[in-house]
């Protein structure tokens, strides 16, 4: 079982550009290959924090936003 699936209410600190690359990503998986050295870079920075995706599909590897972090909370 993960953390977060135990603790609901947390966030996780997002710099200025992890919060652009993650604005910029679409909800598909994008191949790794399209984005800049630089935006790679902060992608696996994001992977750490567990707020992509890293997927290998026959050699490619995708990055795809990771959708279960996204629960936005009404009030």
């Amino acid at each position: 079982m993960r953390l977060r699936n135990i603790i609901q209410d947390y966030t996780i600190y997002v710099n200025n550009e992890e919060q652009d690359l993650l604005d910029k990503l679409p909800e598909r998986a994008v191949d790794r290959a399209t984005i800049s050295e630089r935006e790679q870079v902060i992608a696996d920075q994001l992977i750490r924090k567990s707020l992509l995706k890293k997927l290998n599909n026959n050699g490619v590897i995708l990055v795809q936003k990771n959708t279960a972090q996204k629960q936005n909370p009404t009030t």
